[in-house]
């Protein structure tokens, strides 16, 4: 996802009106990770237990002072081990957050969402997270309340944007995707703002197979939460050119509401 972010980013830099420049800071593998990618094959697994940082400048035509992006990434495993998580004083100082979540992943469709669509599709293909993306958020919480010295009552000044990935999984759209949230903004014609259409097909589908717990603890700590959904390749690997899609919409987002100097909405 942040590869393919980056890349995209790099190409709509034009568009927004903006200055894009690449800065490596030596230990990241965004080059190889690109060059593996434009032919089809995918990137290393991060495996790292420490943040791993992808950085890029990003600024408005002739501005004076640069603005410096960094993306930070980390293995996994991070998440479902307290101790490590809670060395990661990186955290402190993020601007937001980005939290990808699996929509195969348990218990979230373990009995609901993975055995509407394994009848029309192979699923393995797709593979899935076996973690529970609840404990997985109450740990973050209770790490970043203590990197913060915050107690639990109280929220954390940090955005969230919370990311649907395997957006190509067939039925995902009509559930949370663009079709989605076409249909709810047809239904709804008062809702004008697409972003706020997400929202509410993302949270309704969350609510549908019983992650109450999770879109409250995110909607009660985090500053401000956004849905989004993406597919980082397109179609599952089969030797041709990945055809990623909205990867690059929650960086942009988390950066518009970080950054003093870009307002993206203009």
């Amino acid at each position: 996802l942040i590869n393919q972010a980056v890349t995209a980013i790099e190409g709509l830099s034009e568009e927004y009106g903006l200055d894009y420049e690449y800065s490596s800071d030596g230990n990241d593998d965004y080059e190889e990770n690109y060059s593996n990618m434009s032919q089809g094959y995918l990137p290393q697994k991060t495996n790292e237990m420490r943040l791993r940082y992808y950085r890029f400048y990003l600024s408005p035509k002739k501005a004076k002072v640069k603005n410096l992006v960094s993306l930070c990434d980390i293995a996994g495993e991070v998440y479902s081990d307290s101790t490590s998580l809670g060395e990661q004083i990186g955290y402190k100082h993020a601007s937001g957050f980005l939290m990808v979540v699996d929509p195969f992943s348990s218990p979230l469709s373990v009995d609901d969402f993975r055995n509407e669509v394994k009848n029309d599709i192979e699923v393995g293909k797709y593979g899935y997270s076996n973690d529970s993306i609840d404990e997985v958020v109450n740990l973050l919480i209770t790490t970043l309340e203590n990197m913060f010295s915050s107690n639990s009552k109280k929220a954390l000044g940090t955005n969230l944007a919370v990311v649907f990935s395997k957006g190509d999984i067939p039925g995902l759209d009509e559930k949370i995707g663009d079709a989605a949230v076409n249909a709810y903004m047809e239904a709804n014609p008062k809702v004008t703002n697409r972003l706020d259409a997400q929202n509410a097909v993302c949270e309704k589908f969350l609510m549908d197979y019983g992650e109450f717990n999770f879109l409250n603890n995110i909607k009660t700590k985090f500053k401000t939460i956004q849905f989004f959904v993406s597919s980082s390749l397109g179609h599952n690997v089969d030797g041709t050119p990945f055809a990623p899609k909205g990867v690059e919409d929650p960086v942009l987002w988390l950066i518009d509401r970080a950054s003093k100097n870009i307002n993206l909405k203009q």
